[in-house]
């Protein structure tokens, strides 16, 4: 983020940038940046091809053979690659400025998650509950939803937004500084495990049920 704050301020591109503090050794910029640049895309058609995998074996089927997951992989990267050529000239700054607005929905979803963990069941869970399909994890559990909602509210004063265009009162008030990924975090998290009444007894219930599976 602050790299690309740098270069729209600046204006010029990152390799030019990197010979101006680098003078006659551009190259091995370049090197470095093109080795961190196929680690990252490496992982990132990772992700994609294993996402891709989870949805068409969510049931606990077998896992596609190696030559279908590698043409997956090679669609998938031509798509984008394609898309990342002709789409826009400024393409990185565009998915930044796009993809920076998600941490309002990350936040709180992590706040919660943490809060589960580390507050509510302390690390204790009955993996077979998590991975079936039927029980109390088929339901919505509209207390961890309300405190979801209610941690996206709470951010709302306090955003700073590029996409969607939008600065929260708090944050004009304060010249565009956003904090509302901690309020969202404190707000979501600190609900959830308020309105957690039974947590000791969901815990415990949990042990039992994992003592017994041992």
């Amino acid at each position: 983020m602050a790299g690309t704050i740098m270069l729209r301020t600046t204006g010029t591109s990152l390799i030019g940038y990197l010979s101006t503090l680098l003078p006659g050794a551009a190259w091995l910029a370049v090197i470095v940046l093109l080795l961190g640049t196929v680690a990252a895309a490496t992982v990132n058609l990772y992700s994609s091809v294993l996402a891709g995998l989870a949805i068409g074996s969510r049931n606990g089927g077998a896992a596609p053979a190696p030559v279908v997951r590698g043409i997956a992989a090679g669609v998938i990267m031509a798509v984008t690659g394609y898309l990342a050529t002709g789409i826009s000239a400024r393409l990185l700054i565009d998915i930044t400025d796009l993809a920076a607005p998600l941490i309002y929905l990350v936040v709180p979803w992590s706040a919660i998650n943490l809060a589960d963990y580390y507050l509510v069941r302390r690390g204790r869970y009955d993996v077979r509950v998590l991975l079936s399909s039927v029980g109390r994890n088929r339901d919505v559990n509209w207390r961890t939803m309300l405190a979801f909602l209610a941690g996206l509210a709470a951010e709302v004063p306090f955003a700073d937004s590029l996409y969607p265009a939008f600065e929260g009162p708090v944050a004009t008030a304060w010249n565009g500084l956003d904090i509302s990924w901690l309020v969202g975090f404190v707000v979501a998290g600190g609900l959830y495990w308020l309105a957690t009444p039974d947590r000791r007894a969901r815990r415990d219930a949990t042990v039992t049920r994992l003592n017994r599976s041992l």
